[in-house]
């Protein structure tokens, strides 16, 4: 996690998109899939969505919760990528599911 003045959000992290999607509940079927990553699910809120839009993969604990709100920075660029509600959550190994996981294809990101 990273703190940064132009964080809107207590929480700011760095991530890279990886240029493709993802679907979190069939991850498999993902270029960048391992069954040891963990799924955040996020809704953009600084324009409007009606669904989330990105999901952000990490292999370690980012002690975020739904609900959570982040600011996410591109990690080489800095550029600002949006603020975010983090809906859903999902363990790739299938041991664990909250909130919202939709069935759907999302813009995958790494956490870094």
């Amino acid at each position: 996690m990273t703190s940064s003045a132009f964080a809107r959000y207590e929480r700011a992290d760095y991530v890279l998109p990886t240029g493709e999607r993802m679907n979190p509940r069939h991850p498999e079927t993902a270029v960048y899939y391992d069954q040891r990553q963990v799924a955040y699910i996020l809704q953009r809120i600084d324009v409007p969505r009606t669904k989330p839009s990105r999901c952000l993969t990490s292999f370690g604990e980012l002690h975020w919760n739904v609900g959570d709100k982040i600011s996410a920075f591109h990690d080489q660029t800095s550029a600002r990528l949006g603020d975010y509600e983090i809906v859903g959550i999902a363990t790739f190994d299938g041991r664990f599911m909250i909130g919202n996981v939709p069935d759907i294809s999302l813009q995958h990101s790494v956490c870094k």
